[in-house]
């Protein structure tokens, strides 16, 4: 009789162990935790000019799994995927060459070339497709995103629309040198 007791009682509060972990309330509160945060703090002076939206599909396959090279079917790996944000265009004024003459009240600017100032791009994939023989694995992930900002930033930064960043610019140094009467000349260095 105490055996069974005994064993009842045991089946009991491994039933409401299991019960409570079962209909637990989620956490849908929980913080990040960072044991070790540093910053970098870095002077910086750089002008934006344009802001380009992106939002762009990208389809990113891998063959099949070789061996000898041979082919090993239902091995590939799919994966379509959105990019959507923004990117800053302008220049970086820490490499401009900027000489003034007070006596003449005129100067001279050799501003760098309009550049990619900062890319914010989600990536979010939407269909993923591979085989329990070849496995999608973080690094995989990892490299299809770096290889998708990088054209990205390619793609945006086009002779059009340099030229539209270099004329923005233009029109800025016209509307601050008219109101303190300053003239300039203005040129970009060669990329």
């Amino acid at each position: 009789m105490k055996k069974a007791l005994t064993y009842l009682t045991i089946i009991f509060v491994t039933l409401l162990l299991t019960m409570s972990w079962l209909y637990r309330t989620p956490t849908h509160d929980q913080k990040p935790t960072s044991v070790n945060l540093s910053f970098i703090v870095k002077e910086a002076l750089k002008l934006g000019v344009l802001e380009v939206h992106i939002s762009q599909f990208y389809e990113a396959n891998k063959d099949h799994l070789k061996i000898a090279n041979i082919p090993i079917p239902l091995t590939t790996q799919k994966s379509l995927l959105i990019v959507q944000g923004s990117a800053l265009v302008g220049v970086d004024t820490h490499l401009a060459d900027i000489h003034f003459d007070r006596a003449r009240s005129k100067g001279t600017i050799v501003l760098p070339p309009p550049q990619i100032l900062s890319l914010d791009a989600e990536i979010r994939t939407l269909y993923e497709k591979d085989s329990f023989l070849n496995r999608i694995s973080v690094e995989d992930r990892n490299s299809t995103f770096r290889k998708i900002k990088d054209h990205v930033r390619k793609e945006i930064l086009t002779a059009e629309l340099q030229e539209k960043a270099r004329e923005r610019i233009r029109r800025l140094l016209d509307q601050w040198c008219a109101v303190m009467e300053i003239q300039y000349d203005l040129s970009f260095k060669k990329t």
